[in-house]
């Protein structure tokens, strides 16, 4: 029987990585039997894979699972291998009510699934860095809405798709070397594959975090923010630079261990059903942790706005004109700021 190997996201989990792996290596993929989903889920090896099949499924939205069923049967059909694989990443599917989609493919398709979830300390991190400051949200205060909103919630995904596919059938890991085969990404995604490593060509991680200091500075002012898939200020502002000497986005140790009495005890029970030789290791583990020493909290604020107004004169000086008009705006956002925190701009 043919097979559907569906990698379903979560976000900030390696997704991007993975679909660059996929895509650098779909020639040589096919040649093994296993064909690449491209942006509208066509999986002719003859094309270049482009594309997020995310993109299909938002454009998409509300479709019906026949339809989707028949979209995806045809476009099958059009490889004859006999013993194809077709493969379908996109982070997407992850989100409550897309495994209804693949129901009526059951029986005429073996179907297995792949879930990279991880460890809560760094994903509340990677969200708040890509989410919730262009809210205006401190980083405490992201993580308390995060976790009073029951996120992440892996748990719901995980019965979702083992109804679907069977648990059995889901290969779950959490992202860290300790819990992947031979301590890589791309070796274990081969094994759920089941394809050697061997042969394929790794990809350098898709998502390189910003400077700490810029990202605290720009939650304090998420105006500059159109919309929360808006980027541009953070490209602008980190232009030119290779990340060498950045500050790391880090949680104070109050707020890890909070992080770690919520989520770990659930950590294990997801261990326990899918890693059992793994139970009992630490997920959320203080000694790799992402955690900010107390002298370092201090002082953040105006460090955060030196570091911000370096980089602007840095780029200002190389002639980077457009950037002139962004920094005489945040300063005056900032006098604003400063204006209103010290009580003489009340009337």
């Amino acid at each position: 029987m043919r097979e559907l190997l569906l990698h379903i996201g979560h976000p900030k989990t390696g997704s991007s990585t993975l679909q660059a792996f996929l895509a650098r290596n779909a020639e040589e993929l096919a040649r093994r039997g296993l064909f690449i989903a491209g942006g509208d889920l066509g999986f002719d090896p003859n094309n270049e894979v482009s594309g997020n099949p995310l993109h299909y499924f938002r454009a998409n939205a509300g479709i019906a699972p026949e339809a989707f069923a028949d979209h995806l049967r045809a476009r099958m059909a059009a490889i004859e291998a006999p013993d194809a694989r077709f493969v379908l990443s996109t982070e997407i599917l992850f989100n409550p009510g897309h495994a209804a989609l693949f129901v009526p493919l059951l029986g005429e398709i073996s179907v297995r699934v792949a879930y990279y979830i991880r460890r809560q300390d760094r994903v509340l991190l990677a969200a708040w860095r890509q989410w919730g400051l262009k809210r205006g949200l401190s980083l405490p205060e992201f993580i308390a809405y995060r976790m009073n909103s029951g996120l992440p919630d892996y748990e719901t995904t995980i019965a979702e798709w083992g109804e679907l596919a069977g648990e059995g059938a889901l290969h779950l890991r959490f992202l860290d070397p300790r819990f992947l085969t031979r301590g890589d990404l791309f070796a274990d995604f081969a094994e759920f594959l089941k394809t050697p490593a061997e042969g394929l060509a790794a990809v350098a991680n898709e998502n390189v975090s910003p400077d700490a200091r810029l990202l605290r500075f720009l939650s304090r002012h998420s105006g500059l923010f159109e919309s929360l898939d808006d980027d541009r200020p953070i490209d602008v502002l980190a232009m030119g630079r290779s990340g060498d000497g950045a500050e790391k986005l880090k949680l104070p140790k109050n707020l890890f261990d909070l992080v770690r009495r919520r989520y770990e005890a659930r950590n294990q029970e997801i261990l326990a059903r899918f890693m059992p030789d793994k139970a009992g290791l630490a997920v959320i583990d203080e000694a790799d942790a992402p955690i900010e020493e107390t002298q370092a909290c201090a002082g953040a604020e105006a460090r955060d706005v030196e570091h911000v107004t370096a980089r602007l004169v840095d780029l200002v000086s190389r002639q980077e004109r457009t950037l002139q008009a962004l920094l005489a705006r945040i300063e005056k956002l900032e006098a604003l700021r400063a204006k209103g925190s010290d009580g003489s701009g009340r009337g």
